[in-house]
C-alpha cells in the first residue's frame, strides 16, 4: 500500500479551493506551488500572493484510490510568496540599515 499526499490551493478571497494536487512529499508540492508563481507572473497567484495558501488536505491510497481527509487542513504555505522574495527583501532592508548607519 502506497500513499501520496493530497494538497489544495485555498483562495482566501473566494473562500474556496481552486485546485488539488497529489504529491509524494510536502517539499515537492511546495516547489510546484512556488514554480506556478514564478512561471506565470501575471497570474492571480503572483498578482495577489497573500490571497492564496497551500494546504495539506489528506492522504491518497495509490492502490485503492481511497482518500483519507484530515479533520483540519494543515497550512503548508501561508502565501504564494516564494522564499527567495523574503530573502531578497530582508537583504535589502539590512543593506538600507547599513547605509543609514554609515
Amino acid at each position: 500500500m502506497s500513499k501520496s499526499l493530497l494538497f489544495g490551493v485555498y483562495d482566501k478571497v473566494a473562500q474556496k479551493y481552486i485546485g488539488l494536487e497529489v504529491s509524494d512529499s510536502e517539499a515537492l508540492c511546495k516547489r510546484s506551488f512556488y514554480n506556478r508563481v514564478r512561471m506565470a507572473p501575471q497570474s492571480p497567484l503572483a498578482t495577489y500572493p497573500n490571497d492564496f495558501s497551500l494546504m495539506l488536505l489528506g492522504e491518497l491510497d495509490d492502490s485503492t484510490g481511497r482518500v483519507d481527509s484530515y479533520e483540519v487542513p494543515v497550512t503548508v504555505c501561508a502565501s504564494a510568496i516564494p522564499p527567495e522574495v523574503f530573502s531578497a527583501a530582508a537583504e535589502a532592508v539590512a543593506d538600507d540599515a547599513r547605509n543609514r548607519s554609515n
